[in-house]
């Protein structure tokens, strides 16, 4: 019969001490062993295929400056680049009303989660506005409805497509020694880990506004704007308002990063088919630690669309995009289309 009362103690033998050195030693081992073992299998068998030279080719082959501007590239990956887009005096009445949102409320616009009013437009305040963009911006949607665009990428499948709002969305770029406080955290997209990266920018907002300094820049990692389970969200218009390019030594930074759809579809596709490899084991890898990965290594997939205060990019809501770093000041326009 099994006793859970404490014996009496009793002297321990002399070789107790050596006993447990070598247990513990042995679990040290293949502890190590454990870990260089499962480092080997994911990196045999859980390598993601976005690094797969078949498409680092179909990356080099479609980012190209000379290709962004066409229709056919938005047909075929779901973003253009309009050149020049809006003209000098509706650029200037953005950078007028971006200067009249006061300090330190204005280093927060484009936080997603503390968004102030303050950096918000509704659509007829756009019109009254930005005239010239906004009429450039409904022509070019009806020259995609005649020649057939609109029906091809179901653009308008829940009607006539309108800026039905939009946000200021601000870049602060530190100088140095102060950009040394920054980092690759300063991209965490949402609430990836258990809500922490939100707590995190909640303080970094409240920094800001109790300092009067641009702690929080937002979040610019990868990620998309749609779809919803109800369909769809919004499409993207992006207007590059106001850089400051130091004499054009900046002008290669501080851009956006988009993702084809056709090439990300055939990396998902890759991912689905690398992940059968090893059963239900790997499934479930793939699950907790493979999209890990996923998210913070489709640079690779990326091209960088340079852009100059007044150019625009229309981006689809499923087009994965992030902000390229955060090396200089920057503010533009996202307007939301549906």
């Amino acid at each position: 019969r099994l006793s859970f009362r404490p014996s009496r103690s009793r002297p321990a033998p002399a070789s107790s001490s050596s006993t447990m050195g070598v247990v513990r030693n042995a679990f040290v081992v293949f502890v190590g062993i454990a870990i260089v073992a499962f480092q080997r299998v994911w990196g045999t068998y859980g390598k993601l295929p976005d690094r797969s030279p078949v498409l680092e080719a179909a990356q080099q082959a479609y980012c190209k400056p000379e290709n962004f501007t066409s229709r056919e590239f938005l047909l075929e990956h779901g973003f253009m680049l309009f050149k020049g887009f809006v003209p000098p005096e509706d650029r200037q009445a953005m950078k007028d009303f971006v200067h009249s949102v006061p300090l330190p409320t204005r280093y927060l616009c484009g936080a997603s989660d503390t968004q102030p009013r303050e950096c918000m437009m509704w659509e007829e305040h756009m019109l009254e506005r930005f005239p010239t963009t906004m009429r450039k911006l409904y022509a070019e949607f009806s020259a995609w409805n005649a020649s057939g665009i609109m029906d091809s990428l179901r653009l308008a499948r829940w009607g006539d497509m309108r800026a039905k709002g939009s946000e200021f969305i601000a870049i602060n770029g530190w100088p140095w020694p102060w950009s040394m406080l920054k980092g690759s955290w300063e991209y965490v997209m949402g609430t990836t880990m258990f809500g922490i990266p939100r707590a995190i920018s909640q303080f970094k907002s409240w920094l800001t506004l109790v300092f009067h300094l641009p702690v929080h820049s937002g979040f610019h990692d990868w990620h998309t704007d749609g779809p919803s389970h109800d369909g769809g969200r919004y499409h993207k218009l992006f207007v590059m308002v106001d850089k400051d390019t130091r004499n054009g030594t900046m002008r290669p930074y501080t851009n956006l990063m988009l993702i084809s759809r056709k090439l990300h579809e055939k990396h998902l596709l890759g991912m689905y088919h690398n992940s059968q490899t090893m059963g239900e084991w790997r499934k479930m890898l793939y699950t907790y630690v493979g999209t890990i990965q996923h998210y913070h290594e489709l640079d690779a997939l990326a091209c960088t669309v340079e852009c100059d205060p007044g150019d625009a990019i229309f981006f689809m809501e499923d087009v994965w995009h992030r902000t390229q770093d955060m090396k200089t000041d920057r503010f533009s326009l996202i307007l939301d289309i549906q």
